[in-house]
């Protein structure tokens, strides 16, 4: 991208200070350089991302990931528009007190004057709502962003505890002698938010040329590719951080040679006397450096003796190399989710029947993959059955049964994206239905269902509900969905007091999907880019170095559970189920994404990300804002 090329974009953006004292520096730089064959200057955009991990407090406790990274696309946009500003589009800092009033602070003004009152009587601040909320604790507030203001009051204390600063609180209602005050104005430049995603690795077509496949390799009628001639071999090189290779197992296999970076790192056995009939199994190779290019090479690198025609057949390869092209590796954070991929711990309890809880449920037993101290253990489908070495699944409750007290189970599971509700009849509200006694049950969140089963049922017996879609075919053991509320279409269901087997439930099981919840919650927004406490760089900027660095803290429990960074995501505004306030769906541009290597985000623990963008010439130095 030469100077011209920027002087022109940054004259298509919102006038502003800063786009002017930008505007004149690439003027300068543009007509320093003119002459010859030398009137241009290409510049590039490298990336470095940091992640630190923070406490309640927002202090560091480690660096959890630190390294340059390959800035994909947009970052001339970002940079224009960071260095630029666009007051089209402005942020507020919404304080609400946690406590009414707020404690007391203290701001020390020009001229010492908190109000005046105009020629109507009406009194206002004498200073912008920004000089007042600089000066509080936000510790002390809850808050959020929003494209809009809320109004607070501020209230004068008089006499001040400090005679050098004037004193003031917060209310959150209006208060006698307090003045509206609207938000802080947190950017009238630019708003941008950083999110982060976890997109694992996806297959790669054998066919594609960035493979390297030697001569004895060929398809096969389902597109596997199989050699039978020892010493053949596939290789790649790519910026990957892990990659996976799925191969077949048979009673004809033979010895896969994994080498990285020209080292032998694996031979897999592919061979399996007892099988009759082809298997299917996966290798990974993960912790390697994305930010360099790694060589891979699968070499067929024998057979056993015994075996008079072996062969070798490479199913699949995955990696996670990352291209523009790759927008289906990407896989940000949802506001929703059934699958909790990333290995929690867990303990059992430590006496029998040995159990583990699982968080979210009803969970898809197919799903769960438990390993404990390295080795993957055995699902049984009856918990009678279940041994040392394996394990049985509630998955309706999310329950898990071992045979002895473990610690440290590493499990990984779906949930089937239900809403579990666990009810007491006695607090249901008692109507008729076809003339016999029943239960209304409504959803306390009055979420609408989905076109799918609804499940009601009797824990103590296990007995099930018959949905059925009038009332008069209501009776012993039938349900059925209220349609009263018509359009709202809210959860509202009516049970027989008697289950199928003319019991009375003493407790209901009601499972439904939800339009409006389709899974477990996260917690998980974009967040809205950090800028100085004081000052109006916004983000930080530095035009002399020809760089901004971005600043955002993802706090403990956002997203709620135990998370796999691989990525993150630049963006220019919210998603619109991130809910701020005021948004108005206008085009939000993922400018640019990065891959940052496997970062592990407990629950408990706060990341802080910095990402730092500079333009550098040919020569990789950075702009200097009229220098080369």
């Amino acid at each position: 991208m030469d100077l011209k090329t920027v002087e022109k974009l940054v004259s298509m953006l919102p006038d502003g200070p800063k786009k002017n004292e930008f505007l004149a520096k690439l003027r300068a730089a543009r007509q320093r350089n003119q002459g010859g064959l030398h009137d241009t200057v290409e510049y590039r955009p490298v990336g470095h991302i940091k992640i630190e991990a923070i406490d309640e407090e927002g202090k560091v406790t480690g660096v959890l990931a630190e390294q340059p990274n390959l800035v994909v696309h947009g970052a001339e946009e970002i940079l224009l528009r960071a260095f630029a500003g666009d007051p089209e589009r402005c942020l507020y800092k919404n304080r609400i007190p946690k406590t009414n009033p707020s404690p007391v602070y203290f701001v020390a003004l020009p001229d010492g004057v908190f109000s005046t009152t105009d020629s109507a009587g009406n009194t206002q601040l004498n200073h912008k709502p920004n000089t007042f909320w600089a000066a509080v604790n936000d510790a002390d507030f809850n808050i959020t962003y929003s494209y809009r203001p809320i109004t607070m009051w501020i209230k004068q204390v008089t006499p001040s505890p400090q005679p050098d600063k004037v004193a003031f609180q917060i209310y959150s209602s209006p208060v006698s002698d307090g003045i509206p005050i609207s938000s802080e104005i947190y950017s009238s430049a630019t708003n941008m938010f950083i999110g982060i995603g976890d997109g694992l690795r996806k297959s790669v077509p054998l066919s594609d040329t960035r493979l390297t496949w030697t001569a004895g390799f060929a398809a096969d009628a389902s597109g596997h590719m199989v050699s039978t001639t020892v010493g053949d071999t596939v290789s790649f090189a790519e910026k990957i951080s892990n990659f996976a290779v799925s191969y077949q197992k048979s009673n004809t296999g033979g010895q896969i040679g994994v080498y990285i970076n020209g080292v032998l790192k694996e031979t897999i056995e592919t061979y399996d006397s007892s099988l009759d009939t082809p298997v299917e199994e996966q290798k990974v190779y993960d912790s390697l450096d994305p930010t360099v290019a790694t060589n891979v090479e699968l070499r067929f690198a024998g057979a056993d003796e015994s075996i008079a025609s072996p062969q070798l057949v490479i199913t699949d390869l995955q990696w996670d190399a990352l291209q523009v092209s790759d927008a289906s590796l990407i896989h940000e954070f949802e506001n929703y989710t059934n699958v909790f991929d990333t290995p929690s711990a867990f303990s059992t309890t430590t006496t029998s029947p040995f159990t583990v809880q699982l968080p979210n449920y009803p969970v898809d037993p197919e799903s769960v993959v438990v390993t404990y101290n390295n080795v993957t253990l055995t699902q049984v489908q009856k918990q009678s059955d279940v041994v040392d070495g394996t394990y049985y699944v509630d998955g309706l409750h999310g329950k898990l049964y071992f045979s002895r007290a473990l610690s440290h189970l590493l499990i990984t599971y779906n949930t089937t994206g239900e809403i579990y509700n666990l009810v007491n009849p006695a607090i249901l509200t008692s109507v008729t239905a076809n003339s016999r006694p029943a239960w209304e049950f409504v959803h306390e969140e009055k979420y609408r269902p989905t076109d799918g089963t609804i499940i009601v049922r009797n824990p103590d017996t296990g007995a099930q509900y018959t949905q059925v879609s009038a009332d008069t075919a209501m009776g012993q053991g039938k349900f059925m969905i209220d349609t009263a509320d018509g359009a709202n279409k809210n959860i509202g269901i009516i049970i027989d007091q008697q289950d199928p087997d003319g019991n009375t439930p003493t407790k209901l099981e009601i499972l439904f999907k939800s339009v409006d919840r389709p899974g477990v919650p996260t917690g998980y927004t974009r967040q809205v880019i950090q800028k100085p406490k004081s000052g109006v760089g916004y983000p930080w900027y530095s035009l002399d170095s020809g760089s901004v660095s971005f600043v955002t803290e993802f706090p403990a429990g956002v997203p709620a559970g135990d998370v796999t960074i691989r990525e993150m995501i630049l963006a220019d505004g919210p998603r619109v189920e991130d809910g701020i306030p005021g948004y108005n769906n206008y085009p939000v541009h993922t400018f640019s994404l990065v891959r940052v290597g496997e970062t592990r985000k407990e629950s408990t623990t706060g990341i802080r990300v910095t990402w730092t963008i500079t333009l550098q010439n040919s020569s990789g130095q950075p702009f200097t804002g009229g220098t080369q």
